[in-house]
Protein backbone atom coordinates (compact mmCIF):
# COMPACT_ATOMS: atom_id res chain seq x y z
CA UNK A 1 0.00 0.00 0.00
CA UNK A 2 1.47 3.53 -0.79
CA UNK A 3 0.97 5.68 2.18
CA UNK A 4 2.93 8.40 3.59
CA UNK A 5 3.01 10.71 6.72
CA UNK A 6 1.50 14.58 6.28
CA UNK A 7 2.94 17.04 9.21
CA UNK A 8 -0.17 20.05 9.54
CA UNK A 9 1.17 22.71 11.85
CA UNK A 10 2.59 20.41 15.11
CA UNK A 11 0.36 17.27 14.26
CA UNK A 12 1.46 14.08 12.38
CA UNK A 13 -1.20 11.72 10.71
CA UNK A 14 -0.91 8.41 8.30
CA UNK A 15 -2.18 8.94 4.91
CA UNK A 16 -2.78 6.55 2.12
CA UNK A 17 -4.11 6.70 -1.30
CA UNK A 18 -7.24 8.58 -1.73
CA UNK A 19 -7.36 10.27 1.22
CA UNK A 20 -7.43 13.92 1.31
CA UNK A 21 -6.39 16.76 3.86
CA UNK A 22 -7.38 20.67 4.11
CA UNK A 23 -5.09 23.14 5.06
CA UNK A 24 -5.76 27.20 5.94
CA UNK A 25 -3.48 30.13 4.53
CA UNK A 26 0.38 29.75 5.55
CA UNK A 27 -0.53 26.75 7.15
CA UNK A 28 3.45 24.38 7.94
CA UNK A 29 3.24 21.42 6.38
CA UNK A 30 5.35 18.70 4.89
CA UNK A 31 4.74 15.16 3.45
CA UNK A 32 7.18 12.29 3.88
CA UNK A 33 7.24 9.29 1.63
CA UNK A 34 7.36 5.82 3.43
CA UNK A 35 7.48 3.19 1.11
CA UNK A 36 10.01 2.32 -1.50
CA UNK A 37 7.57 3.37 -4.76
CA UNK A 38 6.98 6.96 -5.87
CA UNK A 39 4.44 9.04 -4.79
CA UNK A 40 2.15 11.93 -6.46
CA UNK A 41 0.79 14.38 -5.06
CA UNK A 42 -2.09 16.42 -6.15
CA UNK A 43 -2.14 19.76 -4.41
CA UNK A 44 -4.64 22.45 -5.25
CA UNK A 45 -5.06 25.90 -4.68
CA UNK A 46 -7.46 28.13 -4.68
CA UNK A 47 -7.90 31.77 -3.87
CA UNK A 48 -11.70 32.73 -2.49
Amino acid sequence: MREGIIQVGGEKETVKVGDAVFLSVKMPHGFVNTTHKPTILLMIGAKV
